[in-house]
């Protein structure tokens, strides 16, 4: 009985390890704006001062899965006045974001995305019209100014829970975290801050165990109890 339970936290373990290595990835998303690996500006107000870390990210990546994942997009903050949104099309839960003051959801967005699939998300500043917006399939818009609406990404993410219109609820570490940047200067006629700190959003995921995997783990348990029953 005792090596079918060792065998059985071993399985489990294994299964563990293996879904919890590159789950995501950036990928090119084709805009002319992608930028990876690039080293933050320093008026980021998010990872100047070591709120969020590591101080590297990619400008209009896509978020791609590795497998199949349950995911959870958390709010962390936002640097901006505007009215900047944060959803994902088809989910009945509130999006994230807002302005100051403002009681829009702050808290979590829970979702399914499939194995080899773009994650499937939305930023958007519905006061300015529907060129303000951006979807993890695009990674940039572009405007006629040549300006970018534009989001930044980077994997394997740490946050301490402080900074502007900081959730000191949210604080950990994250699988990515997103950081919008939404060309504000464009309309309000001073120089775009690109800077990519306007609302930024926390993605935590899980892997989700396909039927193939878990019925090799049980014929793998099978086996090893009709072993141990024929040495008794």
């Amino acid at each position: 009985m005792k090596l079918i339970k060792y065998a059985a936290a071993a399985l489990l373990a294994l299964s563990s390890l293996s879904a919890s290595a590159a789950l995501i990835s950036i990928v090119d998303s084709g805009s002319v704006e992608y930028a990876p690996n690039i080293a933050t500006p320093d008026n980021n107000n998010f990872t100047y001062a070591g709120i969020i870390s590591p101080s590297q990210y990619t400008i209009a990546g896509s978020l791609k899965a590795n497998a199949k994942l349950k995911v959870t997009y958390y709010y962390l903050g936002k640097e901006a006045n505007w009215t900047n949104l944060f959803a994902v099309p088809g989910s009945a839960e509130a999006p994230l974001g807002g302005s100051s003051g403002a009681s829009i959801n702050k808290g979590t967005i829970t979702t399914i995305v499939e194995k080899d699939s773009l994650f499937d998300f939305l930023f958007y500043s519905p006061l300015k019209g529907a060129e303000y917006a951006v979807t993890n399939a695009e990674g940039a818009t572009l405007l006629s100014n040549n300006r970018y609406y534009s989001f930044a990404a980077l994997l394997n993410g740490s946050y301490t829970g402080t900074g502007p219109n900081g959730t000191l609820a949210h604080a950990g570490n994250y699988d990515a975290i997103l950081f919008l940047d939404d060309t504000a200067g464009f309309l309000d006629g001073v120089p775009d801050d690109d800077n990519h700190d306007d609302l930024i959003i926390g993605v935590r995921v899980t892997a989700v165990p396909e039927p193939t995997t878990l019925l090799l783990m049980s014929m793998g348990l099978l086996g090893l109890f009709g072993a141990r029953r024929l040495k008794s």
